[in-house]
């Protein structure tokens, strides 16, 4: 019996949840992520608005999807890109074309190629290939 009430529990909420968001659901927005190889772009869309893309920080409506660790911090988008110029090896781009292919994979070789200097090694386990950022 107590498992039963267990597992209703998060199915109540949830009912309740949506029951809120239907009776609200006028003043609800709705955010699109398109999240490509090289640029991020958020849009979002509000009732009685057109759809707008979101602008970031130095209002473009476009950032660039690289990642950068750099003297323990973390730098996304154009920081992230000045990074990129100079240390060349603390900036990770391209990160996508990696996402669920095996290691032996043609794109895994050609990304090898085209950054050589990250260290991407072989999963024992699953095959995949995965990046080490050091």
């Amino acid at each position: 019996m107590v498992w039963r009430i267990k597992s209703i529990i998060p199915v109540a909420i949830l009912t309740v949840l949506c029951l809120c968001c239907m009776l609200r659901g006028g003043e609800t927005a709705v955010i699109s992520i398109d999240f490509s190889n090289e640029w991020l772009k958020v849009a979002l869309v509000k009732p009685g608005v057109p759809m707008e893309i979101v602008l970031n920080k130095e209002s473009k409506r476009k950032t660039a999807a690289i990642v950068a660790l750099r003297d323990s911090e973390r730098l996304f988008g154009e920081p992230a890109s000045s990074v990129a110029v100079k240390y060349p090896k603390k900036a990770y781009q391209f990160l996508q074309f990696l996402i669920g292919l095996h290691y032996d994979n043609p794109l895994v070789k050609k990304y090898r190629e085209w950054f050589p200097y990250y260290d991407i090694r072989k999963d024992g386990q699953r095959g995949n290939g995965f990046l080490i950022m050091t």
